[in-house]
Parts: C-alpha cells; structure tokens; sequence
C-alpha cells in the first residue's frame, strides 16, 4: 500500500527528483521554479473533458477556447508523494547517472507559497478524460492558515492526469500571479477579452518564486550511481548556500544498501565435481 487511501497530511513526505546543474540552481538562487501547464509534456495537462456541463452548458466551441486561456494562468509545483525515495522517480528524471532528490512536506510548501496568496493544494487525480465522476479533493490555504476546499469547477482539471501516470504518485501545489484564480481571471482586462472574445491565448513561461531552503529543504539524497568523490564538493556548495542556518548533510542512496541476509553475490562459488555412484 503507498498510503494515497489517507487523507493528505501536512506532514506528508514529498520529493523533487532533478539533475545536479537544477540543484544548484535551487539553492543558489534560492528560488522554486513554479511552471505553466504548456510546458509540461502531458499534452493533455488542464485539458476539459468536451461532455463536461461546464462546456456543453454554453457555447461549446467558445468554452474551449475560455478553457484553453484559463489553463496559461495557473503556475504549478509538482512533487512526488512518498517516504521515502522512489527507483522510478529516479529513472523517470534522470538523463544520466548523476542526479539529486530533495524531501519537503506539504507543511513547507503551505508555509512557504501561501503567504499573501490563495494556495491549492492536491493529490493528482488519475481519470480517464470523460470520466465526469473523477473529483481530486484539493485543500485551499492562505497565510498558510486551512480555508476550505472550494474550487472553481474548471481547476479541478489543474489535478487531472491519464490513469497511465498513476505510477507518478504526485501532489501539486498550484497558485497565480494574482492573489487568487478569480483575480487572475476578472483582474485583468487583457485575460477577458482574450476569454470572452476566443482570442488564442498567450502562453508566458512560468515563474521563479523566492523561498527559505532552510525551510523547503529536510533532505537531501544523491542518486544510486552519483560518483562518491563529488559528494563533499556539492555538500561545500549546500553548506554554502543553507549558511547562516543550520546546513542539510547530503545522504548516499539507499538504494546502494546491500541485504546481510539473501544477498546472492555474498555466496562464494561452490567448486565441487559431481559424480556418479
């Protein structure tokens, strides 16, 4: 069982797979790359299912092209939820050997990206497109204080993936670059015109969002195979960035750990000759 049957905690154990050169970036920066739906590979990202009420309700064809617009406004933040680290989140973000993960908890992220703005935060949902019965349970926060769980009917597709991501486990943390959806879509006249006319929608990129590492950052893990003699350089680079506050120790994979019972390469080879009596 991975635990996804309970309620999301705020205690919850939530990863960030990346290569070494976004690592630094991160703490050096001290920065968190919140991303537009476009930029994510998943071409179907923020997509509406075309027999939702939301769209048959009115124009069709004018609501979806309101609900392409909507879905450039968003900026998300996406984590893997577990305890501890995944081999397929491994080879799922790494294009070679070396590679970094770090662990926060939902409490973090709330504490950090809620802060004079509305925070959503959810398990992704893994439904198949037409299922009008699929509804992720998204939690709302402001000044990292619990508002409720109200969302606009068309953000609960902001948490909706093909079941063949199941696997990706993920929790998003989604916000906007107003304080909350309804000013991203009724603040600005540029994005209602672009609603209410049908214009094709602008697609900006997404948005570094200044954060604490000391805060964001509990662990630390390298990759299976990342070379041991680079381990004390980038542990200089962390201490460097985490100082004045307490630094992270960067920790080995456990996946390197070797079984002291039922390891089949611990059993020398057996030279016997058989013979017949």
């Amino acid at each position: 069982m991975d635990g996804r049957h309970k309620q999301l905690q705020r205690q919850t154990g939530l990863w960030r797979y990346m290569d070494v050169a976004r690592f630094l970036a991160l703490i050096d920066q001290k920065e968190l790359y919140f991303s537009r739906l476009h930029e994510f590979e998943d071409k179907w990202e923020g997509a509406c299912s075309p027999a939702d009420p939301l769209i048959t309700g009115r124009d069709p064809d004018f609501m979806k092209v309101a609900a392409a617009n909507f879905s450039a406004l968003p900026l998300v933040s996406c984590w893997h939820e577990n305890e501890t680290e995944s081999v397929a989140m491994w080879k799922l973000y790494l294009s070679g050997k070396e590679g970094v993960a770090i662990k926060t908890t939902a409490e973090s992220l709330i504490r950090l990206f809620s802060v004079g703005r509305e925070l959503k935060l959810g398990r992704v949902g893994y439904w198949d497109i037409d299922d009008l019965q699929g509804s992720p349970e998204i939690f709302v926060f402001e000044d990292g204080q619990f508002t409720g769980t109200k969302i606009a009917p068309i953000e609960k597709y902001l948490f909706r993936k093909n079941p063949g991501y199941a696997h990706e486990q993920e929790v998003r943390a989604v916000i906007y670059e107003t304080y909350c959806a309804k000013q991203a879509i009724f603040g600005s006249t540029d994005t209602l015109q672009s609603l209410w006319r049908g214009r094709k929608p602008v697609l900006p990129s997404g948005q570094s969002l200044p954060c604490d590492i000391s805060i964001l950052i509990h662990s630390i893990v390298v990759s299976p195979e990342f070379p041991s003699w680079a381990v004390k350089a980038l542990q200089k680079d962390v201490d460097a960035a985490f100082a004045p506050s307490p630094t992270v120790t960067i920790e080995t994979s456990a996946l390197l750990e070797r079984p002291a019972v039922g390891n089949l390469a611990q059993i020398p080879p057996q030279h016997s000759v058989a013979t017949i009596d």
